[in-house]
């Protein structure tokens, strides 16, 4: 096959079943590709780090909330920039600074100011773009079998970060951190050249019709927001403080996960299958949420949460 038809849009048209499973599987991929910006990934390397750059965990503690605060303005910037370059061009180009930005961070040899600065744009690129670009990916391709795509989006999604804690996490015990984080870096790099290969901005884009479920004739009026009146409705705050009181606990809990287990009498270890483990179980959690959902509303559902 030529390059033309890999980049074009002969590739889309040639396969024996929908593409966008193949673009679902590579937003998994990208979601996961996520740890390194989250606090369950750089919680794998917390414990050296700290012990490595000599600071202490409060100092760092402080350098990673702000990190997340700036950190999340990312989103905002990255919504607007699927709008006008769409999801391939983002994901290819967000996967590939990521993958510099991890790069530079094993090779970070102070606490200070570039440590920040690297923690910031770790955040920002990987764990608010990449995130918002991963969900991205599978609504523009997916409309009526939206729930089914997200349900197979969230099983590939936790057995991937199930599998990516251990592996990282053993290489983390055996040659280091700073092994494990380059190496971390490449892989990034690799899957950005993927993405610009086989991911598509939407079905449209490629000349393919929006995916529909044959037989399915609903007609029911789709009733919608606009921003502003989104932002008006109490519904909005209530999941959004209820999200974020959530993030709160379990974002400390992970980034020192390691000390934590430490302190109450397990080896270092434990902790990469503990966080895999707890991956394991939010994916049953979602699918009993997924039950519960089609049986109450979602303000009894979150108030039981």
């Amino acid at each position: 096959m030529s390059s033309k038809n890999i980049f074009g849009n002969a590739l889309p048209a040639r396969v024996p079943f929908y593409y966008g499973w193949v673009v679902l599987i590579f937003a998994a991929v990208a979601m996961v590709a996520t740890l390194p910006g989250r606090s369950v990934g750089i919680g794998l390397i917390t414990e050296p780090l700290i012990a490595d750059l000599g600071i202490s965990r409060l100092d760092f503690a402080g350098m990673n909330f702000w990190a997340t605060i700036f950190g999340a303005l990312f989103n905002l910037v990255c919504g607007i920039t699927i709008d006008r370059f769409g999801v391939r061009a983002v994901v290819t180009a967000v996967l590939f600074v990521l993958s510099a930005v991890v790069l530079g961070f094993s090779q970070v040899a102070s606490g200070g100011i570039v440590l920040l600065l690297l923690l910031i744009l770790m955040r920002g690129v990987g764990q608010s773009a990449l995130s918002v670009v991963s969900l991205t990916m599978v609504g523009k391709w997916f409309v009526r079998r939206l729930s089914v795509a997200m349900g197979i989006f969230a099983v590939l999604m936790s057995l991937g970060f199930a599998v990516a804690i251990v592996v990282a996490g053993d290489v983390v015990l055996k040659q280091g951190w700073r092994v494990m984080w380059s190496g971390l870096g490449w892989i990034l790099m690799v899957l950005s050249g993927l993405c610009l290969l086989f991911v598509r901005r939407d079905p449209e884009a490629v000349g393919l019709d929006t995916e529909v479920v044959k037989g399915d004739e609903s007609q029911e009026p789709v009733i919608g927001f606009t921003l502003v009146q989104a932002l008006m409705t109490p519904a909005f705050y209530v999941f959004a403080v209820g999200s974020a009181l959530y993030n709160l606990v379990i974002a400390g809990v992970m980034l020192f996960n390691q000390s934590i287990l430490g302190e109450l009498g397990f080896d270092e270890t434990v902790f990469q299958y503990a966080m895999a483990v707890f991956m394991g179980t939010g994916l049953l959690g979602n699918f009993t949420a997924g039950w519960a959902a089609r049986r109450w509303s979602l303000g009894r559902l979150m108030t039981v949460a």
